[in-house]
């Protein structure tokens, strides 16, 4: 079970940042973000199948400011692993260059936040731009890309319009990968139909069943129709 189950600090549409919020399939809830940056980190928590759960705003830490006055400090995120052995974890996400230009102003909130989790068997981790958008990797532009799939058949049923598309033709993809082993996209849709217009609703499902690790695909590598897909 999450140590914590509900965020102690709402957050509000900003014109200065890019806030908003993101429904997790994870979670089965919305959940709020205030930077571009916390959007594509909790897409990767989303995908993250170590991770078992994860709350943003989870909890309200006291520290004394360099004012020598009370105040409080809120990480941006707490993250529970599936792992039992891996800590659970506070993580501040931080543009690199914002921590460095802010180092003393920021250094009394996470000195608290490390005493706080040193306390209560936490872990305290600063994630940055760094860590989320690497400069050699396609994951983050994968993930993107899926995200826009992985509630479709929910939002086409609440709708009214789920029987326009038949969920039953995922387990053709999956048994054939079972029968014959992983495949190239293209050759996949070419064994599973001849039909050229089935091919289309094929791909859109093949896109489901990745964005929920129902069959594996490398991520890390650029997503096309020749990526090679198969079965846990």
């Amino acid at each position: 079970m999450q140590r914590y189950r509900k965020r102690v600090r709402e957050i509000g549409l900003r014109h200065s940042s890019l806030s908003g919020i993101i429904n997790s399939s994870k979670l089965k809830k919305q959940v709020q973000f205030e930077s571009s940056l916390e959007r594509d980190f909790i897409l990767l928590l989303e995908f993250d199948m170590k991770v078992k759960g994860y709350l943003e705003q989870p909890i309200s830490i006291p520290y004394l400011g360099l004012d020598k006055k009370s105040r409080r400090y809120t990480p941006d995120f707490y993250v529970q692993y599936s792992d039992p052995n891996r800590p659970e974890e506070l993580i501040e996400i931080k543009y690199s260059n914002t921590l460095k230009r802010n180092h003393f102003k920021l250094a009394p909130k996470f000195a608290a936040a490390e005493k706080f989790c040193k306390k209560n068997k936490l872990s305290f981790r600063k994630v940055t731009e760094l860590d989320i958008r690497p400069d050699d990797s396609f994951y983050l532009e994968n993930l993107i890309f899926l995200s826009r799939y992985r509630d479709v058949f929910h939002i086409l049923e609440k709708n009214g319009h789920g029987k326009h598309t038949d969920i039953s033709d995922s387990y053709k993809i999956i048994d054939h990968l079972k029968d014959n082993g992983p495949a190239p996209i293209e050759v996949l849709l070419f064994k599973v139909s001849k039909n050229e217009l089935q091919k289309g609703e094929l791909l859109f499902i093949i896109w489901y069943l990745i964005s929920h690790n129902f069959i594996g695909c490398d991520l890390h590598s650029n997503l096309t129709m020749q990526s090679k897909v198969w079965v846990y």
